[in-house]
């Protein structure tokens, strides 16, 4: 179980808020842990954060209500198994002492992520409102039939034309990109034929969204 506290992502921040995890990332760790309730544990809280850190999942400090809200849409676009507004899994907020505070109801148990058990806090008093969800769940050990692929016509790659980068602990393709080219807008980033989809493809990546300590990832040079 989950929780937000841990030492691996408790002092991330949430997107430019200067919000920690550790304080603020209830809804973050709930959501990582359906994920992972539902067979994908590849996005434990720490790697969800940085992928929606990655595509600006988090209000800013101009917002009305505050900075470092999550922006429910974008988990759909670094999750594409989570849908936003299904049934099935829910997010209810309530009140904690003096702080807003969200639990996660799944499959009719209650987590709670702050102190990762399969119970709300004591004295958290729901006030009503809740975010839903449906989540595609992972097969796991069902007998599949392995597709034929067509082999992908990649360019000759030569030393003159790429550089090689080691996936490090924490990194994003997305984030990789921009470091590399320097800072896009989201299209050119995330769009088709955007250059995490072109750099995907270049690497043979069939899920840009996982990728692994020690990967070697080949850039063409700027």
């Amino acid at each position: 179980m989950y929780s937000q506290t841990d030492s691996r992502w408790g002092d991330k921040e949430l997107g430019k808020s200067k919000l920690k995890m550790s304080a603020f990332g209830c809804v973050v760790t709930a959501i990582a842990q359906a994920l992972t309730n539902a067979g994908y544990k590849e996005y434990e809280p720490g790697t969800l954060l940085d992928l929606l850190n990655t595509a600006g999942g988090f209000t800013d400090n101009n917002h009305p209500q505050g900075g470092g809200l999550l922006i429910w849409s974008k988990v759909e676009e670094v999750a594409p198994m989570f849908h936003f507004n299904g049934k099935g899994v829910e997010f209810i907020e309530g009140l904690w002492g003096k702080f807003s505070h969200w639990v996660l109801l799944q499959d009719g148990k209650i987590y709670d992520p702050y102190y990762g058990k399969n119970e709300a806090p004591k004295g958290f008093v729901p006030v009503g409102k809740k975010q839903t969800a449906s989540i595609d769940i992972k097969a796991i050990n069902q007998p599949v039939e392995t597709p034929v692929e067509t082999p992908v016509e990649t360019p000759i790659k030569t030393d003159s034309e790429y550089i090689e980068y080691v996936v490090k602990s924490g990194d994003t393709l997305g984030q990789i990109i921009v470091d590399h080219y320097g800072p896009m807008d989201k299209a050119a980033l995330w769009g088709r034929n955007g250059e995490v989809d072109k750099i995907s493809r270049l690497n043979g990546i069939k899920n840009a969204n996982l990728i692994y300590p020690d990967q070697k990832i080949l850039l063409p040079k700027k």
